[in-house]
């Protein structure tokens, strides 16, 4: 909707400027051959700068459209190996969430057009300080009530374990990763829930597996999160009770149904029980 006011905008600023030239070209004198070469700029710039547009818009419209008609499996495909992932996360987004949910991405005027959902900006700067930079990200996601933020190559890793570690009440999971983009779900959690996730991760890291699993069981009893669900699955999937493991993560999805990670490990856990059963 807003290109055509766009172009609009544009050429009337262009017919404006190239007004300005011919009455200063009109007047002669000392200032003709000043007022060519800005004729000249113009011109150059307009060119040099129309048909990357022109060119970019068009393969942008091509994209959407064909990304609109193609199936889940083919999706699935553009999520794996297409460069501009920019699309395939405004598109999961858009498809997987409700019309209420608040995104944090590096580009909220182009994400909120495509994906439909509010969105506000994840600010890297590179001349501010981690210190400040992180301060800043944390009060948007309290204050805005950040439900999804979306980690391009723009992100770096270290900025999203550093929000896990200072977010008091918040834990922040990946869902699904693209080829170059992840989308991570905020999740508002006790600090006595996190204080357990944390512990029992550090058990599981230290293969202590039984430990992890009573410290996580110790969690979802106080409040059953699709995460917690998640690790336990993890903990028994390393103990190869892949049964136990499969219900955990039926039951991750079960609160999360568009968990990738999730649906990944139920899916390979399928393939080893069946094949534990043709044995």
């Amino acid at each position: 909707m807003l290109f055509p006011f766009l172009i609009y905008y544009f050429l009337k600023g262009i017919l404006l400027v190239l007004s300005f030239t011919k009455q200063g070209i009109a007047k002669g004198g000392s200032e003709k051959l000043e007022h060519k070469i800005l004729y000249i700029i113009c011109g150059i710039l307009l060119i040099g700068n129309l048909f990357p547009a022109i060119f970019w818009i068009k393969n942008n419209i091509n994209y959407v459209s064909n990304y609109k008609h193609l199936s889940n499996k083919e999706r699935k495909y553009y999520h794996s190996f297409l460069v501009w992932d920019f699309f395939s996360s405004a598109y999961w987004i858009k498809e997987n969430t409700t019309a209420d949910v608040v995104v944090m991405h590096f580009s909220p005027p182009g994400f909120y057009l495509y994906s439909k959902r509010q969105t506000v900006f994840f600010d890297q700067l590179p001349y501010k300080s981690r210190g400040t930079m992180l301060e800043e990200i944390k009060l948007v996601i309290k204050e805005k009530k950040v439900d999804y933020i979306i980690k391009s190559y723009q992100i770096q890793e270290e900025i999203i374990y550093l929000l896990n570690e200072e977010l008091e009440n918040y834990i922040i999971i990946p869902l699904v990763r693209l080829s170059k983009e992840v989308i991570y779900k905020v999740v508002r959690i006790s600090p006595e829930v996190k204080l357990l996730n944390n512990d029992g991760l550090y058990w599981y890291n230290e293969r202590n597996y039984d430990q992890a699993i009573t410290i996580f069981e110790k969690s979802i009893e106080i409040k059953p999160n699709f995460s917690t669900f998640y690790q336990l699955g993890q903990c028994y999937e390393a103990k190869k009770m892949f049964k136990l493991a499969l219900q955990m993560y039926e039951k991750s999805m079960s609160l999360q149904p568009n968990y990738e990670f999730a649906k990944s490990k139920s899916i390979s856990l399928l393939h080893v029980l069946e094949n534990i059963s043709n044995k």
